[in-house]
């Protein structure tokens, strides 16, 4: 009593699912169950009602309208200013060619050619992360799991790569486990899901759709193929919307940032330069993407922004979107989703908008309540080491130190140059509520902001806060992982994030940096981003780490 079983007979009356003989058909039945499972019917009516709007006619199908590149670009252009629109032009082709693979999953190095609305609504679903809880099979993540996550992150950071590379002709077609991956995924949660049930006769007994072909038959996802390139000038393009759109949750959207200029220009051309390339190579591989992606996990969550208004009606009605003219239905998105009281944050001498959004890249997603970071100390004149120890030496709250000055090291390269460097510091207590609460831990980490973006955490370490003679601060991990030193006789840091280098520059070698600035910013202890009062204009849900 209770159970419900399930059954393979039918009667000519009940319906049955439509077969799955053919490629067509499998990518059909994923689209449908990604989309019952991933969006809402109000979404789901809401999107079909935006991407008609902005739909050009299609060359085959009257009732099957698809975007062009044009198309997409007007779009997001709805909700973006005036100032980032060089970048959107810039950064077109990149997304519509990310947008047109990610939808074609599991076959994303071998797309389909046009973006119809069900493969722009894959690509929403998987860029707003919607996969995530609700089809977890398609990227293996176990609810609650800590290695979940890891192989989560990692499955997205292969399907983003592949699905913005330029690549000539893919690899000779495999047929192990490993290069059918994507395949095996898809297939297990399109085969998991073949059972209906007639709701209002019989609803306790799942009945067994037609046998789904197997994967023997379907070509192959040639998952393992990293071949190709990310065109540097289209990455560069979007990393400045995506950093523009980090903050968006903290009431400061681009717009906002759009505002900053030469510190948001500064912000994006570090981040492009940690994608570190070799003049040989036409753009960005897929060592250097994954490499960065490592410790900047967060580097794309921007998309979450440019792309919410597509299942977020904001307040406007269906029907308001269906009567309007294309240009009318700009204005009502423009007007929907536009920040028009941004949160105020503080500045320090080093800390600004565009300083926090590169934070954001990396410091714990959702862990910490960005909104209401407050600056605990700041001098562009000389530094108090005694001052900083008694913020450093409790760490009461999550803190981060931000240096700037001028830097010298080993390599050429670095001889004089304008650095920002700093440190990053969970709260002493952070372990306990770990415990309490089963989320992940929050590491620690070095990093440096300008002239490169580049980050090192230290998963396994503890911080040790230490005071030499003559004012010497000093912050260690474990013993011979990286330390960073601060001079109060001689006004200088030195950054040591020894052993964690990657880059083929050697940029992540000692530096001696002439202090000319120091920021520490503080966290409110125990509160995240979601515990304090959030922008909720974009939110898509769901809440990270709730």
């Amino acid at each position: 009593m209770g159970q419900f079983t399930s059954s393979s007979a039918r009667s000519e009356e009940q319906p049955q699912l439509p077969p799955v003989q053919n490629i067509e058909q499998f990518q059909d039945r994923l689209r449908q169950l990604l989309r019952n499972r991933c969006l809402s019917r109000q979404e789901e009516d809401w999107f079909r009602s935006v991407f008609g709007k902005f739909s050009s006619p299609s060359e085959t199908s009257e009732t099957s309208p698809t975007w062009t590149e044009s198309d997409l670009v007007e779009f997001l252009g709805a909700t973006l200013p005036d100032e980032l629109k060089p970048a959107l032009k810039a950064a077109g082709p990149l997304i519509y060619r990310c947008m047109v693979r990610i939808g074609s999953f599991p076959y994303q190095n071998q797309p389909v050619s046009t973006l119809t609305a069900d493969v722009t609504t894959v690509a929403t679903i998987v860029l707003l992360r919607r996969h995530e809880s609700s089809a977890s099979a398609i990227s293996d993540v176990g609810t609650g799991d800590d290695g979940g996550e890891v192989r989560w992150a990692e499955w997205l950071r292969r399907i983003l790569f592949q699905s913005m590379a330029i690549r000539d002709s893919l690899a000779a077609d495999h047929r192990t486990a490993s290069d059918d991956e994507d395949l095996l995924r898809a297939h297990q949660f399109v085969s998991s899901s073949n059972q209906w049930r007639d709701w209002e006769r019989n609803p306790r007994v799942a009945y067994a759709g037609p046998p789904i072909i197997p994967t023997s038959e379907l070509p192959s996802s040639r998952s393992q193929d990293l071949s190709g390139f990310i065109p540097k000038a289209e990455l560069e393009a979007l990393i400045k919307l995506l950093l523009a759109s980090q903050l968006y949750l903290t009431g400061n959207g681009p717009e906002i940032l759009a505002l900053e200029g030469e510190q948001l220009d500064a912000s994006v051309d570090s981040t492009t330069a940690a994608f570190h390339q070799s003049e040989k190579v036409p753009g960005i591989t897929w060592e250097s993407f994954n490499g960065v992606l490592s410790e900047s996990p967060s580097i794309f969550s921007g998309f979450t922004r440019l792309f919410a208004p597509l299942v977020l009606e904001g307040g406007i009605r269906r029907e308001q979107m269906n009567l309007a003219t294309r240009d009318e239905a700009s204005r009502l998105l423009r007007g929907a989703f536009s920040v028009s009281r941004p949160e105020s944050i503080p500045k320090g001498i080093i800390f600004d908008l565009p300083i926090l959004a590169e934070l954001v890249t990396f410091l714990p997603e959702g862990r910490l309540a960005f909104q209401s970071a407050s600056v605990l100390y700041t001098t562009n004149d000389k530094f108090e080491t005694s001052t900083l120890e008694s913020h450093l030496g409790k760490r009461s709250q999550p803190l981060v130190l931000l240096i700037s000055g001028v830097a010298s090291g080993p390599e050429k390269s670095r001889s004089s140059t304008s650095t920002c460097i700093g440190v990053f510091l969970p709260d002493r207590d952070q372990e306990k509520r770990q415990i309490e609460t089963g989320k992940a831990p929050i590491h620690a980490s070095l990093f440096e902001l300008r002239p490169v973006h580049r980050v090192f955490s230290f998963p396994e370490s503890t911080v040790t806060i230490g005071k030499g003679a003559g004012g010497i601060a000093e912050i260690r991990f474990a013993e011979g992982s990286g330390h960073l030193t601060l001079n109060e006789q001689t006004q200088t840091a030195n950054f040591y994030p020894r052993g964690q280098g990657h880059n083929e520059d050697g940029s992540a070698g000692p530096l001696d940096i002439q202090v000319n600035a120091v920021d520490l910013i503080g966290f409110p202890s125990g509160k995240d981003l979601f515990d304090l009062p959030t922008d909720k204009t974009f939110f898509v849900g769901p809440t990270p780490g709730h």
